[in-house]
């Protein structure tokens, strides 16, 4: 079989009878071009079925229109959720994404870092707080343009976005007070990511601004990093013994888990027991009773981060904090 012709920016040029540096400013929009001359260019790249050679541009430019999205858990559905949104954002810009899973994982901060470097990523979004810290310096010694999601405030290099954490579990343990709830359980995670402390730090305060004693019986901090279904099925058993009115569950992963294990055990939602989750999943509003729980605004975090990220990658002023409010949406498990 006989290769197929690759013709190049000079044939293009040759067809359309302009200068090379013409058909440049066509394809890139770099120049005021003469709308003659444009359609002359436009028909020459049809007809050619010519494809710029990105790798070629990059190595002039040194850029590589690639953005590397680092998350921890890519089967997370709110993972998934804003990882999706950011993609399509990116490609709107001409940009495509390297997808990364860390899987809670030190080691695999550290190589996926390493390889977004080798790759010459021109930004990176990283979706989760990292367990290890040395990798944000190494791409900041680089200067990598960064975007960090439910990140911990510190000095660093880029831009930090989250929403308001500490006030979302004050929303949903007062959600559950104002039902007149008054043995409200807490199933978490790990307290050492910073989102999901502020989550129970909203969440005690809420009882204590009611006069309610949280009962240590009934709260739940696991170390296990791995945030999944089965978990709000570990703990159901030993914590409706102790016969809460209420949980408050930190995922809405977790707290689809705990739906099940009532559901099987025949109590009644909310009846019974009322549940609150948190991210707003699209299975949340699915479920049989549906979910009750607080909102992450998944467009507009994904919107903001990849507005910061550009104003990084031209070397512009960029937000170094933004924090969104987030919103309590009022389900059947309430």
């Amino acid at each position: 079989m006989a290769n197929k012709q690759v013709y190049t920016m000079k044939d293009v040029a040759r067809l359309a009878g302009v200068t090379q540096p013409t058909v440049s400013h066509v394809i890139n929009g770099t120049a005021s071009i003469s709308t003659a001359v444009s359609d002359k260019v436009l028909e020459a790249i049809k007809k050619l079925n010519y494809r710029p050679n990105e790798l070629a541009r990059g190595l002039k430019t040194n850029t590589s229109r690639t953005i590397g999205i680092v998350t921890p858990d890519i089967t997370n559905s709110y993972y998934a959720c804003i990882a999706k949104e950011i993609e399509s954002l990116l490609v709107k810009k001409g940009y495509i994404a390297f997808l990364s899973n860390t899987n809670y994982d030190r080691e695999s901060e550290r190589v996926l870092v390493d390889k977004l470097l080798r790759y010459n990523v021109d930004g990176v979004l990283i979706l989760c707080e990292f367990l290890n810290r040395k990798p944000l310096k190494h791409l900041e010694s680089y200067g990598v343009p960064v975007v960090f999601l439910d990140d911990e405030p510190e000095d660093h290099a880029g831009c930090m976005i989250s929403t308001e954490n500490e006030r979302g579990g004050y929303l949903a343990a007062k959600h559950l007070i104002d039902r007149g709830r008054r043995r409200i359980a807490y199933l978490g995670e790990k307290m050492s990511l910073f989102p999901l402390r502020m989550r129970y730090k909203g969440y005690r305060m809420a009882l204590t601004e009611s006069n309610i004693q949280p009962d240590e019986n009934i709260i739940v901090l696991d170390n296990d990093m791995v945030y999944n279904f089965n978990k709000g099925l570990k703990y159901s058993k030993d914590m409706l013994a102790q016969k809460p009115d209420a949980v408050f569950a930190s995922t809405d992963i977790i707290a689809i888990g705990f739906i099940y294990a009532c559901v099987e055990a025949g109590i009644k939602i909310p009846d019974d027991i009322a549940i609150v989750g948190y991210d707003n999943i699209p299975l949340a509003s699915l479920m049989n009773p549906s979910l009750s729980t607080v909102i992450q605004p998944v467009e507009s975090i994904a919107a903001r981060a990849v507005e910061q990220l550009f104003l990084q990658i031209d070397s512009r002023p960029y937000e170094k904090y933004i924090v969104l409010e987030p919103q309590l949406v009022i389900r059947n498990t309430t």
